[in-house]
């Protein structure tokens, strides 16, 4: 077999009940999976609602970067700008 199969294989048997583990971290897994699956369901329509569905262009950034180098510093301090 080859190490892909393998791995896959062991992550298999390791996320089973099989494996040892306690029930409890079971349910802690799958109130993670849910909370996973659910947030971006309900954040993407909220977004949508919003008018936040736009992304910014990179590009853009990167001149306002440019034209506004201190921005954020304060004198005497380390700081880092983005």
């Amino acid at each position: 077999m080859t190490p892909l199969v393998d791995g896959a294989l062991a992550c298999a048997y390791l996320s089973t009940p099989w494996a040892g583990r306690p029930v409890e971290q079971y349910r802690t897994a799958g109130a993670l999976l849910v909370i996973g699956v659910v947030l971006p369901g309900v954040t993407v329509p909220v977004d949508s609602c919003a008018g936040a569905t736009e992304r910014p262009d990179p590009e853009s950034l990167q001149d306002r970067r440019t034209e506004r180098p201190d921005r954020g510093r304060v004198p005497g301090r380390l700081s880092f700008a983005l």
